[in-house]
């Protein structure tokens, strides 16, 4: 991951546009003298890398390496829409290993965002505009290389990936899993399987997590008692509460937050732990 991020450090070598094709519109330029990003937001055509062809549709996205040989039409009657920039990794070894030629992007209003306020910030023309420029490239390609790596979901998946979210807000609900796969249209069975292959966990443990989580968050950052801290977290029993939170970070409560207080400086080392 390091030899990663190493290598995602950039310098721009043009502008970051967006390019309509014209209506006579074919791309067939000397080969590549660095990397191009190359992403097609809208229209069809056809595009040939180094003799390998491809169909260009929407959400199609190409990191052109130096060297490459480009030849590429589009379809008239859907012109293209493109966001490209040319670019040169700080590392000499570059992206030798970036498999991303032809990968359809998922997360395409993100992505978009991105790229606008990159064209939009290189073309104020001042350092800091420039720099907020190139470091959005690196940032949409850290986000096509995440996307590599963490296929979309299914939409059950998403589902219960929202369901996370809603349980990391409302830690202290009475989350029974029997409802939770209620509502998400699945028997128990199929739910835990599911919610255990996108959290990591089983949901029971999920929840349990979250409510701690949160415990040390209040313990840390506010003067609730240990006794508002847990019932607002859904535990009927403070000592029960003590137990599991002791079992799972180690610490007692009164531990953690007295030792916050005593030491700040220590802060963000008990926050991690």
């Amino acid at each position: 991951m390091e030899s990663l991020l190493n290598a995602l450090l950039i310098r721009l070598n043009n502008a970051p546009r967006f390019h309509r094709g014209e209506p006579g519109w074919q791309w067939s330029p000397p080969p590549l003298p660095d990397y191009d990003l190359w992403w097609v937001l809208e229209g069809r055509g056809q595009i040939t890398l180094n003799g390998e062809s491809f169909e260009i549709k929407p959400g199609r996205c190409f990191i052109l390496q130096p060297g490459t040989v480009i030849k590429a039409t589009q379809d008239l009657a859907y012109r293209l829409l493109v966001f490209a920039v040319h670019f040169e990794p700080l590392d000499p070894a570059g992206l030798p290993g970036f498999p991303f030629e032809g990968q359809f992007v998922q997360d395409r209003e993100f992505l978009e965002i991105m790229a606008r306020h990159c064209e939009n910030f290189f073309q104020r023309g001042d350092a800091s505009g420039r720099l907020q420029s190139a470091s959005l490239v690196q940032q949409i390609l850290l986000k096509l290389w995440d996307e590599l790596q963490h296929p979309r979901l299914s939409a059950a998946d998403q589902g219960i990936g929202q369901l996370m979210q809603t349980i990391r807000l409302e830690p202290g609900r009475s989350w029974k899993v029997a409802e939770m796969a209620r509502q998400a249209g699945l028997s128990r069975s199929q739910f835990t399987r599911r919610f255990q292959k996108v959290a990591g966990v089983p949901p029971n443990t999920f929840v349990i997590q979250a409510r701690l989580d949160r415990a040390r968050q209040l313990l840390l950052e506010s003067d609730m008692s240990l006794a508002s801290i847990a019932e607002a977290l859904g535990y009927q029993d403070i000592f029960f509460f003590s137990r599991q939170f002791k079992s799972l970070t180690g610490l007692a409560p009164s531990h953690l937050r007295n030792s916050a207080r005593q030491a700040p400086a220590n802060l963000l080392n008990l926050i991690g732990s």
